[in-house]
């Protein structure tokens, strides 16, 4: 009995053994050791499938011929258990790597850094939105001309300063727009802002159209640029085209004015 037992053990460590041996081989042989676990892909899982499968087939005939220690069961889970202990963490690794290459992307993707002008009601509306629906705009600041509101938050955002203070907010955030969200602004504050927009280099425009923030529909593309009507203290007049061209027709005009 004793004889029979260390037979059993024996006839175990040496279909272990050649089935390990020729896993091995065939791993070397088709390079499933030196592909990159973060690259593993279904080709890959095939390929150690298949390697482990030509491996305990030759086990499994080695012992039946020579040994006749395993059952076909054992051979059978022994072989499912293998393929999956050997995959699963090819396939954890990639699905990890993958998952923070994308978290490593999302937060390297750059946002629109704004400074918004105006923290009334108009302000509260377009900050409120864009914090909800805005995911390429980041809101740095406030400023507003209202002192009693100095260094107070709106929506989490704080009241930075005034129009005054937009170049060196401009230079300290790293904006890279300022927004005017005070629909009734007249011409002459929208110029002043933008004078200093100018000089501070930095791109100015208006917040997303009232429809389009209502409905949820904010991103760099709703912004809206700056009309020289908006700059106008008055109505855009628009001339009579067809009345006035008998009066200048094929003559050189001068214009005074702008």
């Amino acid at each position: 009995m004793a004889y029979s037992n260390n037979l059993t053990d024996k006839g175990t460590f040496i279909t272990l053994v050649v089935t390990l041996f020729i896993y091995t081989l065939l791993g070397i042989r088709f390079n499933v050791f030196s592909i990159i676990n973060r690259f593993t892909d279904l080709k890959t899982i095939s390929l150690v499938v298949f390697n482990l499968f030509l491996a305990f087939l030759v086990g499994y005939f080695t012992d039946l011929f020579f040994l006749d220690s395993f059952s076909r069961r054992f051979i059978f889970l022994a072989y499912i258990f293998s393929s999956f202990l050997v995959s699963a963490p090819r396939i954890t690794w990639r699905l990890w790597h993958e998952f923070n290459l994308s978290k490593y992307e999302k937060g390297k993707k750059e946002k629109k850094r704004i400074l918004v002008v105006g923290a009334g009601e108009g302000g509260s509306t377009f900050i409120q939105t864009v914090l909800n629906k805005g995911k390429d705009i980041e809101i740095v600041g406030i400023v507003d001309s209202d002192i009693n509101k100095l260094g107070t938050y709106l929506h989490g955002i704080k009241v930075m300063g005034n129009k005054y203070s937009i170049p060196r907010l401009v230079a300290e955030y790293e904006v890279n727009q300022v927004t005017i969200a005070i629909p009734s602004l007249d011409g002459k504050g929208r110029e002043a802002i933008l004078d200093i927009c100018r000089q501070a280099n930095v791109p100015v425009n208006n917040m997303p159209s009232i429809e389009n923030i209502v409905m949820g529909n904010v991103s760099l593309n709703t912004f809206e640029e700056i009309d020289i009507a908006d700059l106008l203290s008055r109505n855009e007049v628009f001339l009579d085209q067809s009345a006035l061209q008998p009066f200048f027709s094929e003559k050189t005009v001068l214009v005074t004015g702008a």
